[in-house]
């Protein structure tokens, strides 16, 4: 549309809608004086949609938007702020680096600028809505620019059920038939292979039938008033009237089959939206400030027509006498609560955070063990929950609070007393230390998080959005009220500022060295801060995609010689070290799996015949030469039979020990292969192997 030496000013139409808006790229010029020339007032004048002025400005908007060099003076922001006051522009919300440009000097000449910046008007936020994306600038001296297109993200397609698809006649028929499909496998994997086999009918029932439901109850409305105006002039023809009945029979049909779409479309929309009620509101206690806030809830009900619950509400005051406090409930007429209080399932406390502030954090954990302990789950179900659930709650405390170090005990206790007790309260002495359970799995752990490391490495990421100025309300506060204008990375906190403040800004030094490559991530904190522990070799062998889970922790307790054997038993109590199964040597990892002749015959019925032919002297050594034998497809479906092996080994001796009743070989091996081919084959399409 137009063009200067700085500006290019362009019109843009959407070819899916034709809808028209507005983008001028710029590149301003390093002298002032010529840079005056570009304000783009002349454009705004004549805006009548969506304007978007993003680029290299090569102006700093505020006073904080330059580190190194000198400081930003009130007149070079002046000019600036001026035009884009008078164009209606403001700044597009940003992900990424607050700094946009760099000179890319050394050490003790390094300045950092915001000179790149795209700005919008309020229609442009209206119909994108999207965060500018700022890049790290890699060997360029500016950081690339990103406004992403909400409107064009392509999504997945994902499944849905539709209540309307059971209107049709065939649906029954549809369902029978694949749920009539004989599927070999265990009982859950039978269910998911007859609901995946249903897909396709369903789609092919929904493109032949309610595609496009809402516009085919248009077509059909329209046309049976067309039959209905005709029959005024023909009451006797049969074919209009037979007509007629068909398609009101066929509209009521689909109004149903629309009404029931829309019934679950609007559930989705709910839960999506949820119930936004929950609002916390901060001001100073006087007079001027409480009227303020209830003037704008009193416009918010005037224009949205909802009414705050003044008996669901309380006013929480702090540093004014009683008198004070006294006059402004009655202004508000909302009752006093008391600190601390709890908001969002978190504790809001004026003093730095006691024990007794987590209790609700303990009671979460803890009331989670208690649900579970009826239900008898082996050490891998319980090492799932950990990691899924109990983790889960932990995460969100360790992102908003640093916890104290008596409460992180607390926790971590709960966690290994469940693991390995599977209630709240464990006496006895754990199989494996907590340590080794939170190491990587690789190097011979659980994969578990240590708490206390993971609190540290979240915090991190708050100190790292402070320094970045990510663009939210705390971290604009946070600068307005520490650290005012100096840099982040240098600055140090007064011994009079705020507990957590002071213990937020002192983790920032654990991290010192720490090479960050574009955004920190807590994940790459936490390895940070845990250092690279040394690799465990067998890990492969306990952690293979292709062996059921609790075969997996049974491998892993038994590479790690931590499995109760009667020879380890006897370290901490008078027992017989013989091995149960034989009555022959004394029953170590070794004899119990490797050389007592039960087992001798197991793995001759089950991993030879696999083709799994390998000459070892130990259980050990026939672990270590396993995960070098074979291909990788081979490998998997050895390693997946021979834990499947092991587990057996083991449950037949504990059936021996404790039911005083022998397990046949036959009996295993039928017991293991039928487990071996269920599992594998919902993992892998086809196997020769299995077959042999």
């Amino acid at each position: 549309m137009d063009s200067t030496d700085q500006t290019v000013h362009c019109s843009v139409m959407n070819r899916e809608n034709k809808e028209e808006f507005y983008i001028t790229f710029v590149y301003g010029h390093n002298d002032l004086n010529k840079r005056i020339a570009m304000w783009i007032r002349r454009y705004s004048t004549a805006m009548r949609g969506a304007w978007c002025v993003l680029g290299d400005f090569n102006v700093v908007l505020h006073i904080d938007d330059r580190i190194g060099g000198s400081r930003v003076t009130r007149e070079e922001t002046k000019d600036f702020e001026e035009c884009l006051r008078d164009c209606g522009l403001e700044e597009v919300p940003y992900t990424g680096s607050y700094y946009t440009w760099s000179n890319k000097q050394g050490l003790g000449d390094r300045i950092y600028s915001k000179l790149d910046r795209v700005v919008s008007n309020v229609e442009w936020v209206t119909k994108f809505g999207s965060k500018t994306i700022i890049l790290e600038e890699g060997i360029s001296d500016h950081c690339p620019l990103i406004i992403p297109n909400s409107h064009c993200q392509i999504k997945r397609n994902e499944f849905k059920y539709c209540e309307m698809w059971r209107l049709d006649p065939s649906f029954q028929a549809i369902i029978k038939e694949g749920w009539s499909k004989q599927v070999v496998g265990r009982p859950m994997f039978q269910i998911l292979q007859k609901l995946k086999s249903l897909k396709a009918p369903l789609r092919k029932l929904n493109r032949d039938k309610f595609h496009q439901i809402n516009k085919q109850v248009e077509v059909i409305g329209v046309e049976l008033e067309e039959i209905q105006k005709h029959l005024k002039d023909n009451l006797e023809d049969s074919e209009l009237l037979h007509k007629e009945k068909q398609l009101a029979k066929e509209y009521h049909l689909k109004i149903k089959a629309a009404l029931l779409l829309r019934k679950q479309q609007s559930k989705m929309e709910w839960i999506t939206e949820a119930d936004q009620d929950d609002l916390i509101v901060i001001c100073r206690a006087d007079e001027k400030s409480i009227k303020c806030v209830m003037e704008s809830l009193a416009h918010f009900k005037k224009t949205i027509g909802l009414s705050i619950n003044l008996g669901k509400s309380q006013i929480v005051m702090a540093g004014i006498n009683h008198k004070e406090k006294k006059r402004l409930i009655e202004m508000t007429k909302i009752t006093e609560g008391k600190l601390p209080f709890t908001y969002l399932g978190c504790p809001i406390t004026t003093s730095k955070m006691s024990s007794a502030d987590c209790d609700l954090f303990i009671e979460k954990i803890t009331s989670r063990i208690t649900s579970w302990a009826t239900k008898h789950l082996s050490y891998a179900g319980r090492s799932r929950l950990i990691n899924s659930v109990l983790f889960g709650i932990i995460n969100f405390w360790c992102r908003i609070f640093i916890i104290p170090g008596r409460v992180m005990k607390k926790v971590q206790a709960l966690c290994r007393n469940y693991l390995w007790g599977a209630a709240e309260k464990y006496k006895r002495v754990p199989l494996v230390n907590w340590e080794d359970t939170c190491k990587p799995k690789g190097s011979g752990g659980l994969g578990f998080r240590n708490v206390n490391v993971w609190n540290k490495a979240l915090v991190m990421k708050l100190n790292w959005d402070i320094a970045n100025k990510k663009d939210n309300l705390w971290v604009r506060w946070i600068h307005s009220r520490y650290i005012k204008g100096t840099n982040f990375w240098d600055y140090t906190p007064k011994q009079d500022t705020c507990y957590y403040w002071r213990r937020m800004v002192k983790v920032r030094a654990e991290f010192e060295g720490m090479r960050i490559n574009g955004e920190y991530t807590p994940e790459e904190g936490y390895q940070w801060l845990l250092g690279q522990p040394p690799k465990a070799e067998w890990a492969s062998v306990v952690w293979n995609r292709l062996t059921i889970p609790k075969h997996q922790f049974n491998m892993w307790l038994i590479l790690k010689n931590r499995l109760q054997t009667r020879q380890r038993l006897s370290k901490f109590i008078n027992v017989d070290t013989k091995c149960l199964l034989c009555n022959n040597g004394a029953e170590d990892i070794n004899h119990l799996f490797w050389e007592c002749p039960f087992s001798k015959e197991l793995h001759s019925k089950i991993m030879v015949p696999m083709g799994c032919v390998i000459q070892a002297s130990s259980f050990q050594e026939y672990c270590d030469k396993m995960r070098r034998h074979g291909t990788i497809r081979e490998r998997g479906i050895w390693i997946a039979a021979w834990a499947t092996t092991c587990y057996f080994i083991w449950k037949a001796r504990n059936t021996k020990w404790h039911l005083k009743e022998d397990v046949r070989v036959d009996e295993c091996v039928s017991c293991i292969m039928f487990n071996i081919r269920c599992f594998i084959s919902s993992k892998l399409k086809k196997s020769n192997i299995l077959s042999r």
